[in-house]
């Protein structure tokens, strides 16, 4: 599972989320908001087909889950994950204080596209949801091997080709908003990922760090040196050398002894846990 910094590492680099808001980068997840695409399922009593012609449950902003249905809904936000990420989708406890039923599913890697989620409301009594409003959590996972690039994820971006069995209509002005072709094409929507201001925020920010890196690196470079050039006026070359392999080996032992006590005790927890 990723962490925030996981998160905010691989952004833009195999995970793009359109339109994207950092502060929906939680510790281990990502918040994804609720869109104004919203249909109550109307289930068939008769044994010819699963649903009748679903009822549109979005007014003035506003999701009502009917007592005892089903309710589709899209995400706010498109996404795309490259072939070594995949994800799964968690309620948040606000959503699921409300009595809100909500089956947890997963995205596959080099899915591109809006995310079609299914709640209920068993209770006897309607449930209001805002549109804007953060619903549910997508954790993301990076893969021990990833696919093949020539692999095709075998889900349409949005689900649509399942929008006529569960008997939903959505109308022109929707269908082209879930079908626009940058939404299906991961290199599209990486470039309008791009163009978002708060990726390019995190990017400066990042561009800021390497900066800092080097010039720290560039800095020790030139003490290195300096110190080599006074050490060569009361040293001979053979003693400056032995002097920094003693010193460097010390660094090394010191090092390696770090890292074998982290060792140590990760196989320790792991056996105790067991």
């Amino acid at each position: 599972m990723l962490s925030k910094i996981d998160i905010e590492k691989y952004i833009g680099k195999g995970i793009y989320i359109v339109p994207f808001t950092r502060d929906n980068i939680k510790e281990n997840s990502i918040n994804l908001k609720l869109s104004d695409k919203a249909w109550t399922l109307n289930p068939s009593k008769n044994g010819t087909r699963q649903y009748n012609h679903a009822s549109l449950a979005c007014n003035k902003n506003i999701i009502t889950l009917v007592p005892h249905t089903t309710t589709v809904v899209y995400t706010e936000e498109g996404i795309a994950l490259n072939s070594k990420f995949g994800g799964t989708f968690h309620a948040k406890v606000g959503v699921v204080a409300k009595g809100i039923v909500f089956s947890s599913t997963m995205i596959g890697p080099l899915y591109c596209g809006h995310l079609m989620v299914l709640l209920q409301n068993p209770t006897d009594n309607p449930i209001s949801l805002n549109v804007g409003d953060a619903f549910i959590s997508l954790a993301l996972y990076k893969l021990r091997t990833k696919l093949r690039h020539e692999t095709v994820n075998s889900n349409s971006g949005g689900h649509v080709e399942k929008l006529a069995d569960l008997g939903i209509r959505p109308g022109n002005g929707i269908m082209k908003w879930l079908d626009e072709d940058w939404k299906k094409d991961i290199v599209k929507i990486k470039e309008k990922f791009a163009q978002e201001s708060e990726y390019q925020e995190i990017k400066r920010k990042q561009n800021q760090k390497k900066l800092i890196i080097a010039i720290a690196i560039v800095m020790a470079l030139a003490i290195g040196f300096l110190v080599y050039i006074i050490m060569c006026k009361f040293y001979s070359r053979q003693n400056i050398i032995a002097k920094l392999v003693s010193f460097t080996s010390s660094i090394v032992a010191f090092v390696s002894t770090i890292l074998f006590e982290k060792i140590f005790d990760q196989i320790f927890s792991r056996l105790f846990n067991k």
